[in-house]
């Protein structure tokens, strides 16, 4: 695998292991993809834009591999390899792919805090995003309250509530307080893993940087379908759910609320590796964070921060508190055992 090979987007998704690093599985190709952009820095922002690609495709066409099965017969014969090094096959997973850019391109670069609809093969959807550093609130049709936080997406059907009341968390995190509705269950998808509820509070937190995410209830029960238990795993109030990106999965007790006082703009991280709160940082203050010591990852740590705290001060605290060092250029900060 060469960089000059991969210059585009669909260039990284006509590889195989990227789109299993893209699933969170196997471990070999997540680990395989982690070292490379670590090591490639300069590629950041096409590989994920690559991720919000294959994501995308997921979300409204049941991942590329049908999408290919289902077009390959009405494009091969006429799709020309782009690259003498891109075969055949490649080639036209790669034209599935071009043919659902105009729409993720178009979520992926408007303007940040922005409600569009999204027109595809499927059904018709709102699209509410919150932009970096931004939470936004928004009350659906049942009057179900959807809180998103900085740089998270939400997928609402247009006939959400008329039939059936599913919604997708696409990135980020969210909080949903929802409407009691006992022929109605109200259904998160993200990350392939849906949590249905009747009337609830609950945070869900699936940014794509963590690969994991985790589900935290806060009042009623939820039922969640992993695809990966055998049976779908029953939240009580104060218990968290956490999916890890080698698809292993811990229930444990929590202080619930805490885990909601984003809300407010504050930051709170409890016991949580320094690998998922540079994710969440990233996303609040529009930095990369690049470890160049892979020891610093599962670094834990427990912290709150105040709204509108500066990004040197929460580092400044962080280094304080273990033998770590942030060294910060331009909008890209280095990460290193001291």
């Amino acid at each position: 695998m060469k960089e000059q090979y991969y210059e585009l987007p669909e260039d990284f998704l006509s590889d195989t292991s990227f789109c299993n690093y893209c699933k969170g599985a196997p471990e070999k190709d997540v680990r395989y993809w982690t070292n490379w952009l670590e090591t490639h820095p300069a590629m950041a922002h096409i590989f994920r834009e690559a991720e919000q690609l294959y994501k995308m495709i997921g979300v409204y066409d049941e991942g590329y591999q049908q999408a290919f099965a289902r077009f390959s017969n009405e494009i091969h014969t006429t799709m020309q390899p782009r690259r003498r090094w891109l075969n055949v096959r490649n080639a036209v997973a790669a034209a599935v792919v071009l043919a659902l850019v105009a729409v993720s391109l178009y979520y992926t670069m408007r303007p940040a805090g922005t409600t569009t609809m999204a027109q595809t093969s499927g059904p018709l959807y709102d699209t509410i995003d919150a932009g970096i550093g931004q939470v936004r609130s928004i009350r659906l049709a049942d009057s179900t309250m959807v809180v998103l936080n900085s740089q998270s997406r939400l997928l609402i059907p247009a006939d959400y509530n008329k039939h059936e009341r599913k919604v997708v968390l696409a990135e980020g995190e969210a909080f949903f307080d929802v409407t009691h509705h006992a022929n109605h269950p109200f259904t998160v998808k993200s990350k392939g893993v849906e949590t249905r509820v009747l009337g609830t509070s609950f945070n869900v937190q699936a940014y794509t940087a963590t690969a994991g995410m985790r589900i935290t209830l806060l009042t009623g029960s939820v039922s969640v379908h992993t695809g990966i238990a055998p049976q779908p795993i029953l939240l009580k109030p104060d218990e968290q759910l956490t999916i890890t990106a080698d698809r292993t999965y811990a229930v444990q007790r929590v202080s619930a609320a805490r885990y909601s006082k984003w809300i407010n703009g504050e930051l709170n991280f409890y016991e949580e590796s320094l690998q998922d709160i540079t994710a969440i940082l990233s996303s609040r203050y529009n930095v990369a964070f690049v470890f160049t010591d892979n020891r610093c990852r599962k670094e834990l740590f427990t912290a709150s921060f105040d709204k509108e705290v500066p990004l040197r001060k929460v580092l400044e605290l962080l280094s304080i508190s273990r033998n770590i060092h942030f060294a910060q250029k331009g909008d890209t900060v280095l990460i290193n055992m001291r």
